[in-house]
């Protein structure tokens, strides 16, 4: 009999002892779920800002390509190949964001099956001055910003490329 409420006793700590604990685990998993629901929300608002600023850069870019255009300081296959790499600066950008993929995954998935294609705007990059040429080669959004803007600054002011570069904010590299 003594042991038998020994197992009974002891059954009913250990009942009392998962319910306690399946309690705790609950809180538990309702925090997370909190937490996790706020996450969504702050990606989903930073998703929200980058693809507001890349269509302002892309708006202000294409503004001066078709002011320089004005001015006659580009023009045929140039003037096409800047001008279908800005029309797409806000698809690429959220195409890297949204699926973390490199710029040139990016790249393909923008121009595939488009004219001016993604050929014709590498040999335009291929042309360039290494202010536009090496910020491209590293592949990630933060140098494909930096690539459009000394492109930008390129055809503007041919010969000042290295003092507007040092006018850019500095960047952490993605």
């Amino acid at each position: 009999m003594l042991v038998s409420l020994a197992v009974i006793g002891f059954m009913l700590l250990l009942v009392i002892y998962f319910f306690v604990r399946s309690q705790g685990i609950e809180k538990e998993l309702k925090r997370y779920k909190h937490q996790s629901k706020a996450a969504g929300v702050q990606a989903k608002n930073a998703l929200v800002t980058v693809d507001a600023l890349a269509i302002e850069l892309q708006k202000m870019l294409s503004e001066r390509l078709e002011s320089a255009r004005r001015r006659q300081l580009i023009a045929g296959e140039q003037h096409d190949a800047v001008k279908a790499l800005y029309a797409h600066i806000e698809k690429i950008v959220m195409h890297a964001t949204e699926h973390n993929a490199s710029v040139a995954d990016s790249l393909e998935a923008a121009f595939k099956n488009k004219s001016p294609g993604l050929q014709e705007i590498k040999l335009f990059i291929s042309k360039q001055p290494n202010e536009v040429k090496l910020p491209w080669s590293r592949n990630n959004l933060s140098s494909f910003i930096t690539t459009c803007v000394n492109i930008a600054v390129t055809i503007e002011n041919p010969g000042n490329t290295k003092q507007a570069q040092n006018e850019l904010p500095e960047t952490p590299e993605s």
